[in-house]
């Protein structure tokens, strides 16, 4: 099994399953011990907000599988870059997943040539160097 330790290999993994010229979002459940447990891939979704729904969708996985401790997300949006309401779904995003007892780790906004992880964007401290500092 293929574990994930920090955020360059959580790409890595999004690189793996994922098309970067296809808009969609895929959400990776890890469990915790760094495993992903569950991936859950929604294609389409152009507008950036789709990534609520696709957390609505997370949720009724979550509520079946206790051991999910954390959730990376990846948005593709192939034909658009990240913007300034981005900060503010990440921290929406951060506040529904702590609701659930869950830790949002990361969510990228990636596209064919870029990919953006919005907690270094937003300035928060990386949760795989908190836990790993444990």
């Amino acid at each position: 099994m293929y574990a994930l330790a920090d955020s360059a290999q959580a790409m890595d993994f999004i690189d793996l399953v994922m098309y970067r010229d296809c808009p969609g979002t895929l959400a990776i459940l890890m469990e915790d011990n760094a495993l992903p447990g569950v991936c859950v891939a929604v294609d389409g979704g152009d507008h950036p907000d789709a990534v609520f729904s696709v957390c609505v969708c997370v949720t009724e996985v979550l509520k079946r599988n206790p051991q999910i401790a954390g959730v990376v997300l990846a948005s593709v949006r192939p034909h658009d870059s990240p913007d300034c309401d981005d900060i503010d779904r990440w921290f929406e995003l951060v506040h529904d997943f702590e609701q659930l007892g869950v830790e949002l780790l990361e969510w990228f906004v990636v596209g064919p040539a870029f990919a953006v992880g919005m907690r270094a964007m937003t300035g928060c401290v990386s949760a795989w160097e908190t836990a790993s500092d444990q």
